[in-house]
């Protein structure tokens, strides 16, 4: 769990580099909390400018949100990752398509391709809140292998980056509320 004084410097640090209009901006088009989007920029960068000049993730990985080039080669390469708004709000365009193509795919069969290039198939279950979000969000670090994973009775951070994706964003957006909410 993240200590709540560095997400206090992660959102003065956002709001003196005008980030957090960018958040609520993203926020207002999504429907997606402001917090829980500063939750993912948070973890995948501790909402560093750094990675407004340099990849990350093994040079996959763009801009705040770490945008992956494989996702969005065409984003990537226009540089739109080098501003923070265009960062944020593509992040919160993406974590909103994955919520959108979870509802909708609900009961639907699905099939995913595995490293080696093995399909892999399941029905997309309808998740319910609070699910539907753990699974989105961990959708956002490993694609709808969080449904398969989650239709197959695992947790929903089996396939995410140190297993524990989902809590993790979620901790840090919970902190965030609690910090915009005192402001």
């Amino acid at each position: 769990m993240i200590a709540k004084s560095i997400l206090e410097k992660q959102l003065k640090e956002a709001e003196m580099r005008g980030w957090l209009a960018h958040f609520q901006e993203a926020a207002g088009q999504t429907g997606l909390p402001a917090a829980l989007l500063m939750g993912i920029g948070s973890r995948e960068t501790n909402l560093n400018p750094k990675y407004l000049t340099v990849a990350g993730d093994n040079g996959n990985g763009y801009g705040l949100m770490q945008v992956d080039k494989r996702s969005e080669p065409q984003w990537v390469a226009a540089g739109l990752w080098k501003d923070a708004r265009s960062c944020i709000l593509k992040g919160a365009q993406m974590l909103a398509a994955k919520r959108d193509s979870i509802i909708r795919q609900a009961g639907q069969s699905v099939t995913l391709r595995d490293s080696k290039g093995n399909r892999v198939s399941f029905i997309m279950p309808k998740f319910e809140e609070p699910t539907l979000t753990q699974v989105f969000v961990a959708a956002y670090n490993c694609g709808l292998w969080s449904c398969y994973h989650a239709s197959k009775g695992r947790d929903v951070d089996f396939g995410t980056t140190g297993k524990d994706y989902s809590k993790d964003v979620l901790c840090r957006a919970s902190i965030f509320e609690a910090l915009l909410a005192a402001r």
